[in-house]
């Protein structure tokens, strides 16, 4: 999994967290297409996907983008 630097908002070049075998709780798993591939979707126990009224998404868009630095 990519290391991500909150300071710089990105991920850091060549350094990777591994989440090794056991039995873990929970783990979340998040992204616009984590439903696309089927062999992903399978593995799941529990599929939730959060909708919000456009007008909420553009809000919470607006407040996140005046307070973080732009990115390139």
């Amino acid at each position: 999994m990519p290391v991500y630097d909150f300071r710089t908002h990105s991920r850091v070049s060549g350094q990777y967290m591994v989440i090794g075998p056991g039995r873990h709780e929970v783990v979340i798993v998040e992204g616009i297409l984590v439903f696309y591939w089927a062999r992903i979707r399978d593995v799941f126990n529990l599929k939730l996907f959060v909708d919000t009224d456009p007008d909420t998404r553009l809000a919470r868009w607006r407040l996140w983008t005046s307070s973080s630095p732009p990115t390139l």
